[in-house]
């Protein structure tokens, strides 16, 4: 049984990057693709001032060569932080798991990615992912502050992705057959019904 990564919130998740050794460490963070950037930002910026740790930001590579190479050329910092790679196809997952050798560096490695990517990397990258290990977690939306309009659009987002409308899902997981995808996890939050939740 596959056991579902602990959310935590960007303060929580600081604390862990700063509690460990950052030589040699994989980390993945999960949240939206739509606030990925914004995650990547705010998360840089923290980790400058509350962790006490230099911060390198490299995103949306365009293939697994790029990538690597961008790892490689990075100036000594502390922790390298991925973002944008979201669009990677099982192949440039397969391929980057053939590079993962040229990962290896001094710093902590965090990957930020979305829910499907971390399901990619995990079936199309298992070496990579034997690296992660269980240093996956999921950016808690509960906790983070969303304007209206960012709540919206996530909402937006989720009714087009799955062809299902607010009430659908409420109702789903009422009766308790919602489908186990974490975006309906992520949807309840956003509604405000984390007691839903897992509900039977």
């Amino acid at each position: 049984m596959t056991v579902a990564p602990a959310r935590l919130s960007i303060p929580e998740f600081i604390f862990r990057v700063s509690a460990r050794p950052t030589n040699g460490s994989v980390l993945a963070l999960v949240c939206p693709h739509e606030l990925s950037e914004r995650v990547a930002k705010r998360l840089g910026a923290e980790l400058e001032i509350q962790g006490d740790v230099s911060v390198e930001h490299l995103g949306t590579p365009r293939d697994p060569v790029e990538l690597v190479a961008a790892v490689q050329h990075t100036s000594r910092s502390d922790v390298i932080l991925i973002s944008g790679v979201d669009a990677f196809s099982s192949e440039d997952w397969c391929h980057l798991d053939l590079l993962r050798s040229r990962l290896l560096r001094d710093e902590m490695i965090v990957f930020l990615v979305s829910p499907s990517a971390i399901e990619a990397l995990t079936r199309d990258a298992p070496n990579l992912a034997s690296w992660i290990g269980g240093s996956v977690w999921v950016v808690d939306l509960a906790s983070e502050v969303l304007s209206a309009e960012e709540r919206e659009a996530r909402l937006r987002s989720l009714r087009e992705w799955s062809s299902r409308t607010d009430s659908e899902v409420l109702r789903l997981a009422t009766e308790g057959s919602l489908p186990p995808e974490p975006e309906y996890v992520e949807w309840l939050i956003l509604l405000k019904r984390p007691d839903l939740i897992g509900k039977a």
